[in-house]
């Protein structure tokens, strides 16, 4: 099965339906325009997040260290695919805590052919929120994560993300 946008587009003929809706992205450029005083952004980790962190893999990563994740798959894909400016992608505005963290390690099972053994494939799912100030770029990288995944293994589906914005009151 082949999915896009929760759809299966794989035909029973074993081609794939091209009449699907793509996604597409572009990052804000930062103009420094803060998106409220205080904002609350909850990051779902819906699928295991393989992110290393001094060295490696584990929970105790930072919310920044996401972010860097993020800004290095996309320059990866961006230098393949598009173009990549990296001034554009290292001047992100944001001033933010955490104020809640709810991860746990995930194993999942994965049959390698190649060298002929199950392994483990883990990551972290569950969610983080960070309350703070940021700007439009911060989402839009966020956004990103939603579309092409991030952390190690993306095309095994791994780093499934989706953001909140929750509104304060």
């Amino acid at each position: 099965e082949v999915y896009v946008n929760n759809c299966n587009i794989l035909k029973a003929d074993g081609n794939i339906d091209m009449e699907f809706e793509q996604s597409r992205w572009q990052l804000e450029k930062p103009d420094h325009e803060i998106l409220n005083d205080e904002s609350i952004i909850e990051v779902l980790f819906l699928s295991p997040l393989r992110l290393k962190y001094r060295g490696k893999y584990g929970e105790d990563f930072k919310f920044e260290d996401l972010l860097n994740a993020i800004n290095r798959r996309l320059a990866f894909i961006c230098y393949l695919y598009g173009n990549y400016n990296e001034e554009i992608y290292n001047t992100c505005v944001y001033d933010f805590e955490e104020i809640e963290r709810r991860l746990k390690w995930l194993d999942l099972n994965y049959y390698s052919s190649r060298q002929k053994t199950a392994i483990k494939l883990g990551g972290v799912i569950g969610s983080i929120r960070v309350k703070g100030r940021f700007d439009k770029s911060v989402l839009s990288l966020l956004k990103a994560a939603e579309l092409f995944h991030v952390g190690k293994n993306p095309s095994f589906g791994l780093g499934k993300v989706k953001m909140k914005i929750i509104e304060v009151e």
